[in-house]
């Protein structure tokens, strides 16, 4: 067993900040031995001191377990938002070796193409610019929703993360707001079910 701590669960939370606002954020705490694993357990704490300091975001994290790969998601919300997250990361970490996983090691281990992700992605984005466009929010082109939206490439700025329901891709993109463009996150289901 890889555990630091054979009480706890393989992430538990280490602490808990309540903002002024009533938000409260999280601080994860991978419990795996691992020297990879400690440089994102102290990533995290130095996010989470300087979140606490700043004042303008706070965290909040859910984490998966599925065929011995743990998929950690820790958001970083804006405080001037009540839910659009500003960041997002996300670490998959296989518990019996400690390993983390980069997304290729994910994908091969689960036998998906970067290809597939791409055709999946790809059609998620489209679903969004088909509403966009018809409810009159975007007037151009698939090629130009594309590019105004930062999606190109598509595989670029992608997080992967396994759930009991399947395989995720988060991807970053380009909102159009009211006032100013925003970053957003888009969410697709790679693989359904795979366990």
């Amino acid at each position: 067993n890889v555990k630091i701590y054979f009480s706890e669960d393989y992430v538990y939370t280490k602490d808990t900040y309540e903002h002024d606002e009533g938000f409260i954020s999280e601080l994860p705490y991978i419990n795996i031995k691992n020297d990879n694993v400690m440089k994102i357990n102290s990533d995290l704490i130095s996010s989470y001191h300087m979140m606490t300091e700043l004042k303008e975001e706070y965290m909040k994290y859910e984490y998966f377990i599925n065929d011995k790969i743990l998929s950690l998601v820790v958001k970083f919300y804006s405080l001037d938002s009540y839910d659009t997250y500003a960041n997002i990361s996300i670490y998959n970490i296989d518990i019996e070796s400690g390993n983390v996983l980069s997304n290729n090691d994910l994908l091969k281990r689960l036998s998906v193409s970067e290809d597939d992700v791409s055709t999946t992605i790809e059609n998620g984005i489209r679903a969004y610019y088909d509403y966009e466009k018809d409810h009159g929010y975007y007037n151009g082109d698939f090629d130009s929703y594309l590019n105004d939206t930062a999606s190109l490439p598509i595989l670029d700025d992608c997080s992967y993360y396994i759930t009991r329901n399947g395989v995720y891709a988060y991807k970053e993109i380009i909102l159009d707001g009211e006032y100013y463009p925003y970053k957003g996150i888009s969410r697709h289901r790679i693989i359904k079910n795979i366990y």
